[in-house]
């Protein structure tokens, strides 16, 4: 109903009405047509943006512009992605060990990110050169990968020197509590 709803509104260039989709819709009185330029991209009519195939358009359209979310049979929760969804929380995956620090993921994008955002490293472990950069920071002189350079100032430097938190498990003083509880008490749910 949802999709044949949409399409009715992307063969029409212009609403009329109203249209409720499964939740969220917005009232919108805008062109919902694709527009093919001659760069050969689809352009979202409301923002602009270009997308190789029409059916992306329209899915950026019904996600984005009418925050159209479906519903997971699985968990009854709501998602703009739903296939992805399905993919990463449902599916039957096997669990894989990260080579570098040999915590378990399941195969698929959340491995991928770990691997990509945790080690600066391929699903193989070949390392990305991009994040291999390094800079020198001017407080400390420290040499910091860029990409956590951001990071750096805002855990070494922003924060007093003095700053602790108690541990509610072990009663230990730490600065960064979310990583001491995941680095020493990763048993405790």
């Amino acid at each position: 109903l949802l999709d044949s709803l949409l399409q009715e509104m992307m063969e029409h260039s212009v609403l009329n009405e109203s249209y409720s989709a499964d939740v969220g819709a917005s009232d919108c009185r805008n062109k919902v047509v694709p527009t093919l330029r001659s760069s050969g991209l689809y352009h979202c009519p409301q923002c602009n943006q270009g997308f190789k195939q029409r059916s992306n358009a329209q899915s950026h359209f019904k996600s984005v512009h009418l925050n159209v979310k479906k519903q997971c049979t699985h968990c009854g929760q709501y998602f703009k992605k739903l296939k992805s969804h399905i993919q990463d929380v449902h599916a039957m995956k096997k669990w894989i060990p990260c080579n570098v620090c040999g915590k378990e993921y399941q195969e698929g994008r959340l491995f991928k990110d770990h691997m990509n955002k945790t080690h600066f490293q391929d699903e193989e472990g070949n390392p990305h050169e991009m994040y291999l950069e390094t800079t020198s920071c001017d407080v400390c002189g420290k040499h910091v990968l860029k990409s956590r350079f951001e990071r750096h100032m805002r855990l070494r430097h922003y924060l007093p020197p003095n700053f602790a938190v108690e541990c509610p498990i072990c009663g230990a003083h730490v600065k960064f509590l979310p990583w001491h509880l995941q680095k020493f008490h990763k048993h405790i749910n």
